[in-house]
């Protein structure tokens, strides 16, 4: 074996398989607020999934395919915060960078906020 080969050889046995793979590690605070002041504060770790939310497998995929989305800046505006209104403020890191966002529906963010709620079975907080 030539030694170009015996060194490629050597390579792939100790890497690990991550060509093309991307970091979807995130240590994240959300708490889960309404308008008329009621919250709920929750953790995600995502690789592995954990943390306090009730189902963080399903928020950690959500969060590797929807990211741009869920972690997106709200628009700017005024949010009227009537009854009802709902929002999910997060602060932490992904991917290695730190992130701190809100989403509620009149921001127009509300595709994030549903996916934080649906994906990671938040419940909502009486409004």
């Amino acid at each position: 074996m030539s030694l170009a080969a015996a060194c490629l050889a050597a390579l792939i046995a100790v890497a690990p398989l991550s060509c093309g793979a991307r970091d979807d590690s995130a240590d994240l605070r959300l708490v889960l607020r309404t308008a008329s002041g009621e919250k709920d504060a929750y953790t995600l770790k995502c690789d592995p999934p954990g943390g306090t939310v009730p189902a963080p497998r399903g928020l950690c995929d959500a969060l590797a395919e929807h990211s741009e989305t869920m972690l997106a800046q709200p628009a700017e505006g005024l949010c009227s915060m009537g009854v009802g209104s709902l929002f999910v403020d997060v602060e932490g890191r992904f991917r290695g960078k730190e992130v701190e966002t809100s989403q509620y529906i009149c921001g127009g963010n509300g595709k994030g906020l549903f996916l934080w709620i649906r994906r990671g079975r938040l419940p909502v907080p009486p409004t």
